[in-house]
């Protein structure tokens, strides 16, 4: 039976900087499972084929589907038993605020239900030492028994050190990770001049993802 690697990200929602690192994310992964808010979109943005996790529900009308869909949860757990792995990458999934935290706390706590045996990862992650004590305790919750963790700066690591005893890395933002790889696999036509202005727009993506909109 074909084995898959879960990837999951704020994915499918017209985000710049998210599709740019699901992108990223695509290189290396052998056979990826997507989990995004619109699949279509995915993997137009990409230009590449892979198969889709439906979302499964975190908020109000989501779970009313969830309780009176049969054809909603089968789609859901289309993929149960064909998990191998689950990476949750990049960037500050539990670093905006307090909705964010409990949104991303409702999908690792699905993961986990219906994944059980299956090793779960975060890569490039922010954390935000300044939110409040209960979203801390939340995402304390979220990441138990989590072995691998990456981070994106050094606020994340000062963070998971002081709060959760977790000693992990700094690895940079996944776009800005990306760009040595994308260097290596862009041939530029027009020279290093053309190459440096692509990574720069890359850059700034990367630093302001969160505003950055798809039209």
């Amino acid at each position: 039976m074909e084995k898959y690697t879960l990837i999951v990200g704020s994915f499918g929602a017209g985000n710049l900087g998210d599709e740019l690192i699901l992108k990223s994310s695509l290189v290396s992964i052998k056979n990826p499972l997507v989990y995004t808010a619109d699949g279509r979109f995915s993997q137009k943005f990409s230009q590449e084929n892979f198969e889709i996790q439906s979302p499964f529900p975190t908020g109000i009308r989501s779970f009313i589907r969830w309780i009176f869909h049969e054809e909603y949860r089968q789609e859901c757990l289309k993929f149960e038993n064909k998990i191998e792995k689950i990476i949750f990458i990049g960037g500050g999934l539990w670093a905006i605020n307090f909705l964010a935290v409990i949104h991303w706390y409702f999908i690792i706590s699905w993961v986990r239900k219906y994944f059980p045996n299956v090793e779960i990862v975060l890569k490039h992650q922010g954390f935000d030492r300044n939110l409040s004590y209960l979203s801390k305790f939340i995402t304390k919750k979220s990441l138990q028994k989590i072995k691998e963790i990456t981070v994106r700066d050094e606020e994340s690591v000062v963070f998971l050190k002081d709060y959760l005893q977790k000693n992990v890395e700094n690895k940079n933002d996944a776009i800005l990770s990306f760009i040595s790889d994308f260097k290596n696999m862009v041939t530029s036509k027009n020279g290093e001049e053309d190459l440096s202005s692509i990574e720069e727009k890359i850059k700034t993506y990367a630093q302001g993802s969160r505003d950055s909109k798809i039209i």
